[in-house]
């Protein structure tokens, strides 16, 4: 079990949940997501 600080984070949780919460968040973090989040000045 995760202690408090550990608690929800993505790293400490164990198979299946840990495989459908990744899916979830890889969803919303797709790379022209990701780009669109960068500052307009980065190299």
């Amino acid at each position: 079990m995760a202690g408090p600080v550990q608690r929800g984070m993505l790293t400490q949780i164990d198979p299946p949940e840990h495989r459908a919460l990744r899916h979830l968040v890889s969803a919303a973090f797709t790379p022209r997501t990701v780009a669109a989040l960068e500052p307009a000045s980065a190299p």
